[in-house]
């Protein structure tokens, strides 16, 4: 099977995702992004639920270096904006 199809299968078979699914999603313009001219100039952040919560971690974050291309996933255990400042600060900005 196309990995595509079965991306699309396993979402639509999963009751989770069923039920967090929104339905209706804003529309924003898709489109390329322009290269940083510097490593770490541009990163994107964005929050995923896990299916399963290990040691009360229900959340990851995802940073993406846009320069680079390299990504990090940070469990959490909540979606705050206060989570997201430690875990940014604390475990991938701290390590370098």
């Amino acid at each position: 099977m196309h990995i595509k199809r079965y991306q699309i299968y396993m979402v639509r078979s999963c009751v989770p995702c069923q039920q967090d699914r929104k339905t209706r999603h804003k529309k924003s313009p898709f489109g390329p992004f322009a290269l940083p001219d510097a490593n770490f100039a541009h990163i994107h952040m964005d929050f995923i639920r896990t299916l399963s919560p290990f040691e009360g971690n229900q959340y990851c974050l995802t940073i993406i270096n846009i320069f680079s291309g390299s990504s990090e996933l940070i469990p959490t255990s909540e979606m705050t904006a206060g989570t997201t400042a430690r875990a940014l600060i604390n475990v991938w900005i701290s390590r370098f």
